[in-house]
């Protein structure tokens, strides 16, 4: 398995924590296709040492990507690229409007029952 070759460098006065600049670039790096489900990463140590960071910054970037579901961590094997990536493609949200209209909706099959409550809530939604 080729070792992975840093293709990122750290932008020290960005906004986005050193940490989270790091787990982005492999997450890019893996949407890139850069990086291959089962891929191996480098030990916490080397990357530190090549990046010239703490050890703590990049287990903190570990630690992100593991919750998010992109890498998996084995104990005394290794850090790897999920088998199961998580979805590559951002989840929408429901418009604004839409969510407007379905609560109003829902008030006026209400209003029929109760009227002051939903009226009320109809003027605050407007």
């Amino acid at each position: 398995m080729a070792a992975w070759e840093l293709t990122f460098s750290l932008e020290p006065k960005e906004t986005l924590p050193v940490f989270l600049q790091i787990a982005r670039a492999v997450v890019e790096d893996v949407r890139r296709g850069r990086l291959r489900p089962g891929d191996e990463l480098p030990g916490s140590r080397s990357l530190a040492r090549s990046l010239s960071v703490h050890r703590n910054t990049v287990l903190a970037a570990y630690n992100e990507l593991a919750a998010e579901g992109w890498i998996t961590v084995e104990a005394a094997r290794g850090t790897f690229i999920s088998r199961e990536l998580p979805d590559r493609r951002p989840r929408r949200f429901t418009p604004a409007g839409s969510a407007r209209r379905r609560r109003a909706s829902i008030c006026r099959r209400r209003r029929r029952r109760q009227p002051r409550t939903c009226r009320s809530r109809a003027a605050r939604l407007a």
